[in-house]
């Protein structure tokens, strides 16, 4: 169960700078809404590598109403199998405010998003992105160490 995150490509990366380089000459209406996608996309990716730990390596994934919310703190402890974190200190804190974001960006009409708050988040993204592909680096590890185990 080896995990991959697509989302974290080059590729997606060079075509984010682009869009950050047009920024100036995008109506802010059409800006914000196409930064604040991308936020999203990676965000959601996160929350996929989440669900498919959770549903192989701890039985299941939380339920209720803030089920989005557990499963982060799920994965910034220790789970089955010793499953180690795979979030942890302050990855988990910047992805909790990506999903607080993904959560306002679904709920609200995105005309009345915050576009000083989306390009902040959207700057930040490429380095909490480096965080996680090191996190899953490290998850990945301990799951080889677990296949040669058996």
């Amino acid at each position: 169960m080896i995990i991959n995150f697509t989302n974290l490509s080059h590729e997606y990366y060079s075509t984010l700078n682009s869009l950050l380089e047009q920024v100036p000459n995008i109506p802010e209406i059409a800006a914000t809404p196409a930064l604040a996608s991308y936020i999203v996309d990676v965000y959601t990716g996160c929350e996929r590598m989440s669900e498919r730990v959770a549903v192989a390596l701890d039985g299941g994934l939380p339920t209720g109403e803030n089920w989005h919310e557990q499963l982060l703190r799920q994965m910034a402890d220790s789970g089955g199998n010793n499953r180690p974190p795979l979030w942890q200190g302050s990855l988990l804190l910047e992805l909790d405010e990506y999903r607080k974001f993904r959560h306002l960006f679904r709920h609200k009409y995105q005309t009345k998003l915050n576009a000083d708050k989306v390009l902040i988040l959207v700057q930040k993204i490429i380095i909490t992105s480096q965080k996680v592909r090191k996190a899953i680096k490290q998850f990945n590890l301990w799951l080889e160490t677990q296949s040669t185990d058996s």
